[in-house]
């Protein structure tokens, strides 16, 4: 850290252990163990043999066995992680120094291109890898062989591209706006405004749900839905809480909340044709993300700490995690 007048007497945020929590989406009281994966905000991708996990904070990428739910490979970036998506063959992370990592089933890992400053989020089609920055570049490369298709500019900045069947779909304008951006040209071909700043959005058939919160209030929450063929919203139904992830599967899409400034999360089911939303689960730490993997709802969860003091009274029942080993691709799994 880089002291200045203005950080000097600030201390700074420690992280504890990062892992995954597992529940059944049948069942919220049938779980599965904890698998730690690191340190850091995390982020989820899944194949049909896989779990892969981008962990910020321990600047790590974690290959995670489905059928045995055991960490396989750990590979050490060197640099903090932005995003992470499943593509055709492989599972592409995004560091946030603007590096495009390809990682090949068996865990062995690839730096593919350098994509620029300000890396925000990528998202995979059956060929390309969309990755967006933050000012609203998007570059399109092709998977098999990691050349740049498309260069192109989404107007008012990005926060997440997603892939449709008709085409890209980018949360912008500090999360007030929803785009659909052609594939071939990158042009916004339409384009909705939300009715509060989505925090983060799922795609569940034909409609992208946006988990919405407000600046001033630290618990109102909503989640919008908005019709991919018309683009234009047509419900919003109250969060428990504030959003922090958002996810869709099994026919329900499932909600991340709590209060800011508070480690708790509650997980809330919603029925997508009523917009019945169902408590599912509550934890005591902030969930960071969330994922369908088969029957499980997967959530990627840590805690951030206020300092040394707070490491004493809150690390205790955390389980003590570790830094992933690494340093090569395709790392140790342990």
């Amino acid at each position: 850290m880089r002291f200045t007048s203005e950080n000097l007497f600030r201390t700074p945020p420690l992280h504890a252990s990062a892992w995954i929590d597992r529940w059944s989406t049948a069942a919220p009281d049938t779980r599965g163990d904890r698998i730690e994966t690191g340190h850091g905000l995390g982020r989820m991708a899944v194949r049909e043999d896989a779990i892969w996990i981008a962990n910020a904070t321990s600047e790590t990428v974690t290959r995670i066995d489905r059928r045995t739910a055991r960490v396989e490979g750990r590979t050490s970036l060197h640099h903090g992680t932005a995003a992470i998506a499943a593509g055709t063959e492989a599972v592409w992370v995004l560091g946030t120094n603007g590096w495009l990592w390809r990682f090949h089933p068996d865990g062995e890992g690839e730096g593919v291109a350098r994509t620029g400053r300000g890396a925000r989020d990528l998202a995979c089609d059956p060929r390309s890898v969309w990755i967006i920055r933050r000012n609203g570049e998007l570059v399109g490369t092709d998977q098999a062989t990691g050349e740049t298709t498309v260069e192109a500019k989404v107007p008012r900045g990005a926060r997440q591209i997603l892939s449709a069947d008709d085409g890209l779909i980018a949360l912008t304008g500090k999360g007030r706006r929803v785009c659909r951006v052609a594939r071939d040209t990158g042009s916004v071909e339409a384009e909705v405004r939300l009715p509060a700043r989505g925090v983060r959005a799922a795609i569940h058939r034909d409609a992208l749900w946006v988990a919405c919160g407000r600046r001033r209030s630290s618990s109102w929450g909503a989640l919008v839905r908005v019709d991919l063929a018309t683009m234009r919203v047509d419900a919003v139904h109250e969060a428990p809480n504030a959003p922090r992830a958002i996810a869709a599967g099994n026919e329900h899409v499932w909600v991340a909340c709590g209060r800011r400034g508070d480690k708790k999360s509650t997980v809330a089911r919603m029925e997508p044709t009523t917009g019945e939303l169902t408590p599912w689960a509550e934890t005591d730490w902030t969930i960071y993300d969330l994922a369908v993997a088969g029957d499980e709802l997967l959530a990627a969860c840590g805690v951030t700490l206020a300092g040394p003091a707070a490491g004493i009274v809150d690390g205790g029942g955390m389980g003590g995690g570790h830094h992933g080993g690494g340093g090569g691709h395709g790392g140790g799994g342990h």
